[in-house]
């Protein structure tokens, strides 16, 4: 097994011509749980889906990400307001932001060759950020 183990670290080695990158975006937006995400009509959910992955892709444009090889994903959800939601809870927003930077062409799929790894962090209060998700992508492209 350790054999293995030391073959997929080597595999996270970034090539000898790729150049790592980090870099972060704050998705502003109302964020919901995977609780909602499992009693919401799907028509709600498809909707709700939909107009996250659009401000994404347009925040990630604009925050001038780059086009990556393939990337780890970590996020902090900024709830200002109500009961923090348990870790893991807003998911479904994080899914939705990587669809939304596949849609802007800056990464090109979600399956595991591009996205190694998605890191939830526990949420936090700050009444005087918005609502939404702060996430810091660690990844590599090619010059």
């Amino acid at each position: 097994m350790r054999d293995s183990w030391t073959e997929e670290i080597r595999d996270l080695d970034p090539p000898d011509n790729a150049l790592r990158v980090q870099a972060s975006m704050f998705v502003e937006g109302k964020l919901w749980t995977l609780n909602a995400e499992r009693s919401d009509h799907y028509a709600v959910h498809r909707k709700r889906t939909r107009g996250w992955r659009e401000v994404a892709a347009f925040t990630a444009l604009a925050a001038k990400l780059p086009r990556l090889e393939w990337c780890t994903v970590h996020a902090i959800p900024y709830q200002p307001r109500g009961v923090l939601a348990d870790v893991g809870s807003h998911f479904p927003a994080l899914k939705a932001t990587i669809d939304g930077i596949v849609d802007a062409g800056l990464l090109e799929n979600d399956t595991p060759e591009f996205v190694r790894a998605i890191t939830m962090m526990a949420p936090r209060r700050d009444k005087l950020e918005p609502e939404g998700l702060l996430v810091v992508i660690n990844g590599m492209r090619r010059p």
